[in-house]
């Protein structure tokens, strides 16, 4: 009997999970989803997100039934919680769990709990219960192995279904690329991603030497990156001979960029959610680290994850790239 069955006494009927949708950690929430699903089969699970996650609710139906937009927690800090709007509308939903996995923040806990669910599932700093009917988990030790999803089922003594992760992508993904450029799917490409400008990024004359050196290959470029890095792009795509795509990653939805990525021969770039989407999905991957934890590898094909720091010459990151794709080392 796992640990949700014999707190509460019963087994549930409706099941939520508080956490915040993000694209690298797509895998491990559908994952968390499926494990849930197969010990309460005929449980309605939702999930409650501050960020739209009707999309994956659509493509992943068979693991989550519903979707609920939830404020983000920083909007309402500043109101009273128990007069919210969206208190009130939840307190109406008669929920008999909610997994609250997005914050450690002990005030996100309490407005929660002023949701009424018959038990409560929160992350807490030391794993204290400060509620009656509430379980609350400590932070799992820091590995890119060990997902805070893997770390819940397992403090929880729930089955954890097999971690295969295939985004359900359909025609609609390949048209929603080929109405802007038509040309795209007939050669091979490599996609780079460039992370936010704003942010601490990889200078751009390596983007540009990697560039040269898939056109000058016969690989098609395909550039994803976000409105502040749409200048640089241009500028690089202005002197290479080769097909060059420009997508902006705002205009493209998940499952369109994961058929996108897909497609292509390669993923290079220092975009840390897109490097993670594309290591999940067993595309071999270059991510150009530039700061932060390093990224959770695919157990099931250790060998797509390829890291390269900053402080590595871009002799070093040319030479990787090369070898990856087979081209001839005399000339990379």
């Amino acid at each position: 009997m796992n640990s949700i069955v014999s707190t509460l006494g019963y087994i549930p009927k409706k099941i939520g999970v508080f956490k915040t949708a993000s694209m690298a950690d797509l895998p491990n929430d559908i994952f968390l989803f499926k494990s849930l699903k197969s010990s309460f089969p005929e449980a309605t699970l939702v999930w409650i997100s501050s960020k739209d996650s009707r999309e994956i609710v659509k493509r992943f139906s068979g693991e989550v039934n519903e979707y609920m937009s939830c404020p983000s927690y920083a909007k309402l800090s500043s109101t009273n919680f128990s007069d919210s709007w969206f208190t009130q509308a939840m307190q109406q939903q008669k929920w008999d769990v909610i997994i609250q996995i997005d914050s450690y923040d002990p005030l996100v806990n309490h407005w929660i709990k002023l949701w009424k669910p018959k038990l409560l599932i929160g992350c807490s700093y030391g794993g204290q219960s400060q509620y009656k009917d509430a379980l609350y988990l400590s932070p799992p030790e820091s590995s890119p192995r060990d997902s805070i999803q893997s770390h819940v089922l397992k403090l929880l003594d729930i089955n954890a279904r097999k971690k295969v992760f295939e985004f359900p992508w359909t025609e609609s993904d390949k048209r929603a690329i080929t109405q802007i450029y038509p040309e795209l799917f007939q050669h091979l490409f490599v996609c780079i991603h460039l992370g936010d400008a704003a942010g601490k990024a990889w200078p751009i004359c390596y983007y540009t030497m990697i560039a040269y050196l898939l056109a000058d290959h016969g690989y098609s470029v395909v550039f994803i990156a976000n409105e502040s890095q749409r200048a640089n792009v241009q500028e690089i795509c202005q002197n290479i001979k080769s097909p060059t795509f420009s997508l902006l990653r705002e205009n493209l939805t998940w499952s369109n960029l994961a058929y996108l990525l897909n497609q292509s021969s390669l993923v290079i770039g220092d975009d840390r959610d897109i490097a993670q989407l594309a290591v999940h999905l067993s595309i071999p991957d270059v991510w150009l680290r530039t700061e932060g934890q390093p990224l959770q590898n695919n157990d099931s094909y250790p060998n797509v994850l390829h890291t390269l720091n900053e402080s590595q010459p871009i002799k070093e990151v040319i030479h990787e790239i090369g070898r990856l794709l087979h081209l001839n080392q005399e000339t990379c």
